[in-house]
């Protein structure tokens, strides 16, 4: 009897010890033994200002209500969160809040790590860090600053809306095409900066695109292509829509342009810049290439920056190569039917390809290929051109089988390729197509070639280009971009 006392005390104990490892384990597994986790959350600062309703989601973005009992109306101009001191990462507002001594105001700010770079983290992560907002005193103009610490969990994965923001435009995308458009597709929209002037900066450094109203929802990678000014005529924008998609045969999908108070949207890199769109003063990129995004909204992207050309291109076929923040080469003494940089990573159809270049030398070319080897002179393959003079001037799509071949597509006029521009070439399930600056195009219908090496050229030993971009895109439903209608500022 003792013994089998002893087995059922013995057997309960062990019971009630699975019992605790399990329910230690579930607290495990919810994060509440993380160090992290457990640092108690607060935002405190001098006796005359104080934080309340703070919090910061995945991408770095805080949202916190300040109240200021200073005894003066101030200016507030600007908000940092930062980990290190030596990366303080201010941001500016466009349009000053003003508040009397008492009064409270939401503002928002993109935090920074110990290196410098915009926060990430993990629902329930917790950020560790200093604030500081940036003030001026109205009634002597003196510029005060107010620092303090903060600890904040990371409470969702979505934009916070109403960061800083002025407003938002509605954008709607229509696909009139049979299929739809697929995952991290890139959609062109165009828009007049002045219909905006009234929320944008003047360089659009405060346009970010998202899923939702006010900056609601999703964050979407954008690139700005041309017109990077609230002067400019038009402006061209890509936007990735992440895994968002249009739906075919008149489908739609609804995105937004958001207008923020502050340049965080090219600070925190979801809204960029082509490489060439900078100079060196009254703009926002300040050097070639600084807020490029680039590489995060296409399938490939490269703007040659610096002085080395990037991993996985070939260059056999070239001469008088140079990289000086952008790439310049001449045709090797083979001649034509060279593809002077090529890619050593096949492609399968269906994709699209874009450079911005120019081109000079004896009647200049501007070429995009698709061909079948690198480091010699290609025996199969497309080449798309555009030519400003000479026997074939115009703009021509060229197949090459076996080592000869002859144009598959093409129209004669001089090509305006001595000045910079936008050359495309897309190879699509069942044909391909060539234009210059989306221009007029031309296309035939082939599907000889596949697995082939995107590639750049200039055709003739006696030509040269200077490429300042490449990239590599998803190929647009049947060749054809959804349309997009911009609706009204709210």
């Amino acid at each position: 009897m003792k013994s089998q006392s002893a087995f059922e005390y013995l057997t309960t104990y062990v019971w009630v010890l699975v019992i605790i490892a399990a329910v230690l384990f579930g607290l495990y597994a919810l994060g509440l033994f993380n160090q992290n986790a457990l640092s108690p959350q607060h935002c405190i600062m001098r006796t005359d200002w104080s934080c309340i309703n703070y919090e910061i989601n995945s991408q770095g973005q805080l949202e916190l209500t300040l109240t200021q009992s200073t005894g003066s109306a101030i200016e507030i101009t600007g908000v940092a969160c930062y980990q290190n001191q030596d990366y303080v990462g201010e941001t500016s507002l466009m349009n000053p809040s003003v508040l009397n001594s008492g009064q409270s105001q939401k503002v928002g700010a993109y935090c920074y790590d110990s290196s410098g770079n915009v926060y990430t983290g993990s629902f329930g992560s917790n950020f560790n860090g200093y604030i500081t907002v940036y003030y001026t005193r109205l009634n002597d103009n003196i510029q005060e600053n107010a620092s303090g610490t903060i600890s904040v969990s990371v409470v969702t994965t979505n934009s916070l809306g109403n960061i800083g923001s002025l407003g938002y435009v509605p954008i709607t995308l229509t696909n009139s095409q049979s299929s739809p458009t697929g995952t991290g597709f890139q959609q062109m929209i165009s828009f007049n900066p002045s219909t905006y002037a009234n929320y944008e900066k003047a360089n659009l450094s405060n346009i970010e695109f998202t899923t939702g109203p006010d900056g609601s929802g999703t964050v979407l990678y954008a690139w700005i292509e041309s017109g990077a000014s609230s002067a400019a005529s038009n402006t061209v924008a890509w936007i990735n829509l992440g895994s968002s998609t249009v739906a075919a045969n008149g489908g739609t999908l609804k995105i937004y342009m958001n207008f923020f108070s502050s340049d965080s949207p090219v600070q925190s890199g979801y809204t960029g810049y082509a490489p060439q769109l900078w100079c060196g003063s009254g703009c926002e990129q300040t050097s070639y290439g600084e807020y490029d995004n680039g590489a995060s909204v296409f399938n490939y992207y490269t703007n040659f920056l610096g002085s080395t050309i990037p991993s996985g291109w070939n260059t056999a076929e070239t001469s008088g190569l140079t990289v000086n923040d952008g790439i310049t080469f001449t045709g090797a003494s083979s001649g034509g039917f060279s593809a002077q940089i090529v890619l050593t990573t096949a492609y399968s159809r269906p994709f699209a390809m874009d450079e911005y270049a120019d081109a000079f030398g004896s009647n200049p070319v501007v070429s995009l290929l698709y061909v079948n080897t690198y480091g010699s002179a290609f025996s199969d393959g497309y080449q798309s051109y555009q030519e400003y003079a000479g026997c074939c001037s115009g703009n021509y799509i060229y197949k090459r089988t076996n080592g000869g071949g002859g144009t598959i597509a093409g129209s004669s006029q001089s090509m305006p390729v001595t000045s910079n521009g936008i050359s495309t070439f897309m190879a699509g399930n069942n044909h391909v197509l060539s234009m210059w600056d989306y221009g007029s195009e031309i296309s035939a219908v082939d599907t000889t070639y596949n697995g082939y090496y995107p590639a750049s050229g200039c055709w003739w030993n006696d030509k040269s280009v200077h490429v300042q971009w490449f990239r590599i895109r998803v190929y647009p439903p049947n060749g054809v971009m959804p349309s997009f209608s911009l609706g009204s500022a709210t």
